[in-house]
């Protein structure tokens, strides 16, 4: 297990470790050409590689830049930014397909929510290539905190919170295969919400919890404790 970056209080911490729950140890990471201290970032696991991007500063000013850690050989590279990268962001969902990692939505403004993004990316290690997703149409809407999971063939983005802090519960589904959007049944959907937790099984999507009918400071939401499947 590889953490990174995180916050306590004000300070962003920098001593990154592994662990190997064989032996119950932790063990140092390398911080040489480690990507700079953020909290609020995304990390997916490739195989052979912990890509981490996104993020804010200590001052929630948001990142666009990322850096992959190979434990084999305990080094840092940096993630490319060519073919325009995404605007810097936060409260996003970070997949990976097994080719690329690929995220939708997610907060941009510091200290404010009024920039919360509509679009999607894909990011390529192997051609250190970023490309935009095509747009969702009306199937989806610009949000943050929303989830997503990876199915094999698509990923599913669901709920969050749009830019007029109202939560939702609709989503879309991508296939990178034909580039195309379809739309997820609103029939017997979850309540709206945001900051809940989603996993795929290997033929449904969970969702868990989170909130909804959070005030434009992020208080006196309502707490959920409900959840649903979605079988695509």
């Amino acid at each position: 297990m590889i953490i990174f970056g995180g916050a306590d209080d004000a300070t962003l911490p920098t001593d990154n470790a592994a662990y190997d729950p064989s032996k119950d140890s932790w063990t140092a990471i390398s911080s040489n050409n480690a990507p700079e201290p953020r909290k609020h970032q995304q990390a997916v696991w490739t195989d052979s590689l912990m890509l981490i991007w996104g993020g804010t500063d200590a001052n929630l000013n948001p990142l666009n830049t990322g850096a992959a850690y190979d434990p084999a050989t305990d080094s840092w590279s940096p993630i490319a930014t060519l073919g325009e990268p995404p605007d810097g962001r936060y409260d996003f969902p970070l997949i990976w397909t097994g080719q690329q990692m690929m995220f939708w939505g997610g907060l941009g403004e510091p200290l404010g929510k009024s920039l919360v993004f509509g679009d999607g990316w894909e990011y390529n290690p192997d051609q250190m290539q970023w490309t935009k997703l095509p747009p969702p149409g009306v199937l989806l809407v610009p949000v943050h905190n929303d989830t997503a999971v990876w199915t094999g063939t698509e990923m599913i983005v669901w709920g969050g919170t749009t830019s007029l802090d109202a939560t939702v519960n609709f989503g879309a589904r991508f296939s990178p295969s034909t580039s195309a959007w379809s739309p997820v049944s609103l029939t017997n959907a979850p309540s709206r919400r945001t900051r809940h937790s989603a996993v795929w099984t290997g033929s449904q999507m969970i969702i868990f919890g989170g909130v909804a009918d959070c005030d434009i400071n992020d208080l006196n939401c309502l707490a959920l404790s409900n959840g649903g499947s979605y079988t695509p």
